[in-house]
């Protein structure tokens, strides 16, 4: 399965649990807490709501502080190789 799909149905079922989130709040006797995080460059805004929330900031928190040093880590790989394969007579 290439990563293009697997995002897709991750995506689609984050948005099925929201949906199935809402509707047993909505009965009644459900606690649903929620975290999110939305990285603006590279500075992380987390956000969350519900009697949990602490613990799913922090969750997010973690993932997004992984997500931009893996950006980071990956950029500067990307930019060696590209020095690599042009020739130092070329102009940059």
């Amino acid at each position: 399965m290439n990563l293009l799909k697997l995002g897709v149905v991750l995506v689609f079922v984050g948005m099925i649990l929201a949906v199935i989130a809402t509707f047993l709040q909505a009965l009644g006797g459900i606690s649903v807490s929620g975290g999110g995080c939305i990285v603006v460059g590279f500075i992380p805004v987390c956000f969350g709501v519900g009697e949990h929330a602490l613990p799913a900031i922090m969750i997010v928190l973690v993932l997004a502080i992984a997500l931009v040093v893996i950006s980071l880590l990956f950029m500067t790989y990307v930019h060696r190789r590209i020095k690599e394969t042009i020739p130092h007579g070329v102009a940059t």
